[in-house]
């Protein structure tokens, strides 16, 4: 896990600088990782930890519809905002996340694995947090994990420990 570390923390910083300035952090994901966005946005809603104020987060998914997430992201997303984007499978869900940012200038997070097809490397907005190749069922664990870790990230970052 050493190699996802630092982008980890860029990315914690990236959506704490987005809550303090104002912005709304959406999670995306479609068919396993749609669970997981949702897991996202209601970690940073809700806390998971000691009372807190509540975090400006929206899940973007429709179970019925993988382009769903990218056109509700397209309407919804503002610059400002921070739009993280789960992809354990074919790399759709990168191509329309990146949609989303060229459109929109939101800051992007991608969540991912190595040698997902369409992962970029990391730029100015986009900061790529690329897991370890591994099977779908130990990924779909890892990417879970590191969701935890990002949103006590956050948490540490605006409230403290």
């Amino acid at each position: 896990m050493d190699t996802i570390a630092r982008p980890l923390e860029a990315a914690a910083e990236a959506a704490t600088h987005c809550l303090v300035d104002g912005g709304t952090v959406f999670c995306a994901g479609t068919g396993a990782d749609r669970a997981l966005a949702r897991y996202a946005a209601d970690r940073l809603m809700l806390g998971a930890g000691p009372e807190r104020p509540p975090l400006p987060a929206v899940a973007l998914a429709d179970p019925g519809d993988p382009a769903a997430p990218w056109r509700e992201a397209r309407a919804l997303v503002r610059p400002g905002d921070l739009l993280l984007a789960l992809d354990s499978g074919d790399g759709a869900a990168l191509a329309g996340a990146l949609g989303v940012a060229a459109a929109g200038n939101p800051a992007l997070v991608l969540l991912s694995y190595e040698g997902c097809p369409g992962l970029p490397a990391a730029g100015d907005d986009t900061i790529v947090i690329a897991l370890p190749a591994a099977p779908r069922d130990q990924l779909l664990t890892l990417e879970a994990m590191a969701l935890g870790c990002l949103c006590h990230l956050i948490e540490v970052n605006l409230f403290g420990s």
